[in-house]
């Protein structure tokens, strides 16, 4: 749904407590997937936000 360099929103069906720790991988539509560790931040009813470990960067991605 969203991403920045911190974290991203993303719809899933998966069913994550707030505190868990994820392996994301986030495959841009140029060049090799990012993977990167992240936390389930907030569970709202659209989806999950989560808090990347580490910042990322990619053109792709808005650096906020």
């Amino acid at each position: 749904m969203d991403i920045s360099a911190n974290g991203a929103k993303i719809r899933t069906k998966a069913r994550l407590k707030t505190g868990t720790t994820v392996q994301l991988e986030l495959v841009p539509p140029e060049g090799p997937p990012l993977r990167v560790g992240a936390l389930v931040w907030r569970v709202d009813a659209d989806g999950l936000a989560f808090l990347f470990s580490h910042s990322i960067q990619h053109r792709l991605i808005r650096a906020i």
